[in-house]
């Protein structure tokens, strides 16, 4: 029997591997298919045709290339050279979907050198491309809402200690997309030192697990150097095998400018109650000075007419010389209340500050110390202001004393000087344009230890001082005879430097007045008549009665200003004067005044006052004389009121 040949003998197994063959490319779950070299199907197995949509035996003979989006088909044709590939391509289903493939191909030629062709294997990405896509619209929507809102996004590995930043933070402070990976480290190194240990606190009650979220609000620095403020929030997203966290993520917003709005109402707010304080304090001590001045009135009245009749000669006119001392010292210091209060200006008339200085200036080097030098820089032709002599010359004396503090046992100049301003800043930087157009300062300088800015905000609070032994009210009633002559106050001064304080007045263009011409002595002087004293308290008629009387006067007492017209009305062919206080119940001053000048145009009025005559204000019609005396008032000063009166 003859041997079967090896090539018979091949047979059978080639047969088993076809049909093995054919079992693997029909029965694969993935779907396969068999191309020509330039991309046309020669078979392609169910699964294949399942994902275009297409019946298998339909494709044979049809292009791959005719089921890919258009953008993707020179992608295919790369299948074409014969060699490996791996390549992800749209594909348009036969039912209008668009599907997302990756193509595995290989090149396969025949034993016998036929024409190559291709076996294609195909998985489908499109759930993972979707997802991709989706995600990357997600990420796309995230970071503009963090663009639009002003956030950024961090992502802190805590394991590593890597720190990641998105773009919108890196933008924001100047540090670019190549420094957006960071550590925790660096991070904190830009952290405020005062923020760092609370900081460092809250994120460590987080991180161990006692808080659900990490807040805080700390400053950070830019990369100019600037510090900014943030609002950081964020949470534990990842732990590890053992609890510990292994992953951190939050976002932080830069609050600065909510944080100097806050800032700057706070400091609004203080400034507000500082001044409703300087009021209330301010109303407080002109209402005491007030009810203390009639007090006065009644004591140096009664002093004024004890010595009097009792004559010089008399042991006894020592000892009311003392009283009445006593009382004018304790006027004194009423005086410096309703300085304070802003109503301390009495006698107003055009003042020259440069000649007023000069005039103090052998005053001034007694009240210095002896190691301090006096540098007077004061303008000539200087324009005039509207003021009190008297209350100008406190002020001055009040800030060279007080220079005269700050410079203590070291050498130092005190520096005054005069001038002409057409405007001034304002607190809050704009210029001044109230009338009139020009302003006379008055600066006094000193090259002493200077003031922060703690005791430069309460310089002018009533009772705070920084020297043993002083009572606080020298520059406080400064600040009130200043706001009476409706001026300004403007101090500079830092630690170290000295200080600087500068009074800014409203001028005007009178030129002073000359002295009058030394008036005959009041004692003198005595009247006729009867004088209507109207006055809500007793000791202050009694008082003013007991000098009218002793001037040869006949006296009607009123406890205010309703019986005050009831007498008139009474008397009216009698009364030759009327003393008129201003402050009463039912019927006050000048609400009586204006009723008096009703009925008499020409009836002289004398008013008294525990405030000061900027509270008379001008006569209702201009009409008659309107003479003014502040309480409390000495015999000499009423009589000079009451001639002055009836003379005009």
């Amino acid at each position: 029997m003859q041997a079967p040949k090896a090539e018979d003998a091949a047979q059978p197994e080639l047969r088993d591997f076809a049909r093995l063959f054919e079992v693997a490319f029909e029965d694969s779950t993935a779907p396969r298919a068999l191309l020509c070299a330039d991309g046309t199907f020669l078979r392609a197995n169910g699964r294949f045709g399942e994902f275009l949509g297409v019946a298998p035996e339909a494709l044979t003979g049809c292009a791959l290339g005719d089921f890919a989006h258009p953008d993707d088909r020179a992608r295919l044709a790369a299948l074409a050279d014969g060699t490996a590939h791996r390549i992800e391509a749209r594909f348009r289903c036969l039912d209008g979907r668009e599907r997302v493939g990756e193509l595995a191909s290989h090149s396969v030629r025949h034993r016998d050198g036929g024409a190559p062709f291709l076996t294609v294997e195909l998985h489908d990405a499109t759930e993972r491309v979707e997802a991709i896509a989706a995600l990357r619209e997600s990420e796309a929507r995230l970071a503009l809402a963090l663009e639009c809102s002003g956030m950024g996004l961090w992502d802190w590995n805590i394991e590593s200690g890597s720190l990641f930043f998105s773009d919108a933070w890196a933008a924001a402070f100047g540090y670019g997309d190549a420094t957006r990976h960071h550590s925790y480290d660096t991070w904190r190194d830009r952290v405020h030192p005062d923020d760092l240990p609370a900081l460092t606190e809250i994120l460590t009650h987080h991180l161990r697990g006692k808080s659900d979220f990490f807040r805080a609000e700390h400053r950070l620095r830019r990369a100019d150097g600037t510090w900014a403020w943030i609002d950081a929030r964020g949470r534990i997203v990842q732990h590890g095998e053992r609890g510990a966290p292994r992953r951190m993520v939050g976002t932080m917003y830069d609050v600065t400018a909510r944080r100097q709005a806050e800032e700057e109402q706070r400091t609004l707010e203080t400034q507000m109650l500082r001044a409703q304080k300087l009021e209330s304090l301010g109303v407080l001590a002109g209402g005491i000075a007030h009810d203390f001045n009639n007090l006065l009135t009644t004591i140096l009245g009664n002093a004024n007419l004890a010595r009097a009749m009792v004559g010089e000669e008399s042991e006894i006119a020592d000892l009311l010389a003392d009283v009445e001392a006593g009382a004018v010292r304790a006027a004194e210091l009423t005086r410096q209340l309703l300085a304070y209060a802003g109503k301390g200006r009495f006698v107003v008339q055009p003042v020259d500050l440069s000649a007023l200085v000069r005039e103090m200036t052998a005053l001034l080097h007694t009240a210095v110390s002896k190691r301090a030098r006096l540098d007077l820089q004061l303008a000539q032709h200087l324009l005039t202001i509207s003021a009190d002599p008297s209350q100008m010359r406190q002020v001055v004396m009040n800030l060279v004393t007080n220079a005269s503090d700050a410079l203590g046992d070291d050498d130092g100049v005190i520096s005054i000087r005069t001038g002409i301003v057409r405007h001034y800043s304002t607190p809050g930087g704009r210029e001044s344009t109230s009338l009139p157009d020009h302003f006379v300062y008055l600066d006094v300088e000193d090259t002493g230890v200077g003031m922060d800015e703690a005791t430069r905000t309460r310089m002018f609070e009533p009772f705070f001082t920084t020297k043993r032994g002083a009572r606080g009210l020298g520059l406080p009633a400064t600040r009130g005879i200043v706001q009476g002559h409706e001026g300004t106050i403007r101090v500079t001064s830092a630690p170290g430097h000295g200080t600087t304080i500068r009074l800014l007045f409203p001028a005007s263009a009178v030129l002073p007045v000359e002295r009058a011409p030394k008036e005959r002595a009041p004692d003198a002087w005595r009247g006729s008549g009867t004088v209507l004293v109207v006055d809500d308290e007793e000791g202050v008629r009694t008082v003013a009665q007991r000098l009218l009387t002793r001037l040869g006067f006949t006296v009607l007492q009123a406890v205010d200003g309703v019986d005050a017209l009831h007498l008139y009305e009474s008397h009216r062919n009698e009364i030759v004067l009327v003393v008129l206080d201003l402050t009463m119940p039912r019927m006050g001053g000048a609400e009586t005044l204006a009723e008096l000048r009703r009925r008499n145009r020409t009836l002289p009025v004398v008013v008294t006052s525990g405030y000061s005559e900027s509270e008379l204000g001008a006569p209702p019609d201009g009409s008659a004389a309107v003479g003014f005396v502040q309480k409390p008032f000495a015999r000499t000063v009423l009589v000079k009121a009451l001639r002055e009166a009836l003379d005009d």
